[in-house]
């Protein structure tokens, strides 16, 4: 009995040791594990800093490496996702960029700044659809991120959403995001309205910020022009001239100021010029076109518009070699063309310009109908209004004469030649 007893507890005691055994290599199969875990994440770590190392330094391919191997030793952290996709990304590899970027997002679906740039890539790409629920998922997160706005706003721009672009960057500058890309596409949106006045207001401060931008410029010299501020026009595109002598575009700004102050000489000059230089621009023959026109060459007027229409095909080439073929007595080719103007949309500056080429040639009939189609299009600007006030002016109608130059002057105030023809008119 006491043997057996002995034995007894003998078992107790061994399977009490295998017990404290296996808990003890438990407990260090669990240590292990756990060490070799901080290990990986603390290797994953230096992988990912060599690949910002490389990112910052532009090395894409090698930081594409270090990332992968981050991911190899710790796959579920959403930041290398993140930064794979950037990487594939500066390299063009949009699909790539996709795809990672969403494997960020299911990691961690709250991060706006991979929405943002999910969003940016779509929109490089063209699938501005699926675009624009990215940038509103991105600022539905994070409200105070400008750069979402500003990216948003230049798609409704790219869109042809001209409203929704100017609500929106307006919410960038709300911001207080002083940027010149948010004053410029501001501008511009409000420039794709003809609501020239705000474009020049924001195009201009675009420009004290970064007077080097040719976009900027451009757009800020076109605009001064619609406002009619023809010399400060004239003044800038030299300036700019001085240091890019053979910009066909200023040289083309120059010209469309000079042919609006009925400086037809240099106007012509500048014109040549700019079709010297960029031939196979459609502005450039566009211009020299408008030039022959309002000159009184006819035939020369024919052949140039019919080389700017062989460049692209639009609303105002249709309509200069429409006139053009009026002048000549052509009523069969004029009739033709005049039926192609309204499968186009019109260019409201350049039918006015058109008015005042037929005014110069007194034709004051045709200025008429040239003025008052830019008047149905755009309502609110006051170019055409100042034309027809001085056609009617030319043709001694003195009450239609103060009846479009008062609402030129009512729209837009600031035309010196429309106070004085009101003043002399009265």
């Amino acid at each position: 009995m006491g043997k057996e007893h002995i034995n007894k507890k003998k078992r107790k005691n061994l399977l009490l040791s295998l017990v404290i055994i296996v808990a003890v290599l438990a407990l260090l199969v669990f240590v292990l594990i756990a060490i070799d875990k901080k290990n990986k994440i603390k290797k994953s770590l230096d992988y990912t800093e060599a690949g910002k190392v490389d990112f910052a330094n532009k090395n894409y391919e090698s930081a594409i490496a270090n990332f992968k191997k981050s991911i190899n030793l710790n796959p579920n952290n959403y930041l290398n996702y993140f930064l794979l996709a950037s990487s594939y990304e500066k390299l063009g590899d949009e699909d790539k960029a996709i795809k990672f970027y969403r494997k960020s997002l299911s990691l961690n679906p709250k991060n706006s700044d991979v929405f943002r740039l999910l969003g940016g890539v779509y929109y490089r790409i063209g699938e501005y659809e699926i675009a624009i629920p990215q940038f509103k998922k991105a600022i539905a997160l994070n409200p105070a991120d400008y750069l979402t706005y500003l990216d948003l706003g230049n798609l409704y721009l790219q869109l042809g959403i001209y409203e929704r672009a100017v609500n929106t960057f307006q919410k960038t500058l709300a911001l207080k995001y002083y940027d010149y890309r948010t004053f410029y596409g501001l501008g511009l949106a409000y420039y794709k309205q003809e609501d020239y006045r705000n474009a020049y207001l924001n195009l201009k401060q675009a420009y004290s910020l970064k007077p080097n931008d040719k976009a900027v410029t451009y757009y800020l010299l076109n605009t001064m022009n619609a406002l009619g501020l023809y010399d400060e026009s004239i003044q800038l595109a030299k300036e700019k001239l001085a240091t890019e002598k053979n910009n066909s575009h200023y040289i083309r700004i120059i010209s469309i100021s000079y042919f609006m102050k009925n400086d037809l000489s240099n106007a012509f000059e500048n014109a040549q010029t700019a079709a010297k230089i960029e031939p196979d621009y459609y502005g450039n023959s566009l211009n020299l076109a408008f030039n022959y026109l309002i000159s009184g060459k006819k035939q020369e007027a024919i052949d140039q518009f019919q080389t700017s229409l062989e460049i692209w095909k639009d609303n105002s080439g249709f309509e200069g070699l429409a006139l053009s073929y009026y002048l000549n007595k052509d009523n069969e080719n004029y009739q033709k063309y005049l039926k192609k103007t309204s499968l186009y949309q019109s260019n409201n500056f350049a039918l006015s310009m058109l008015g005042f080429a037929m005014l110069n040639l007194k034709e004051y009939d045709k200025a008429i109908e040239e003025f008052n189609k830019a008047t149905i299009n755009t309502p609110e600007y006051y170019l055409p209004y100042k034309g027809l006030g001085k056609v009617y002016k030319a043709m001694g109608d003195r009450e239609k004469t103060l009846k479009n130059l008062e609402k030129s002057f009512q729209l837009y105030n600031e035309d010196k030649e429309v106070t004085v023809l009101l003043q002399v008119s009265e």
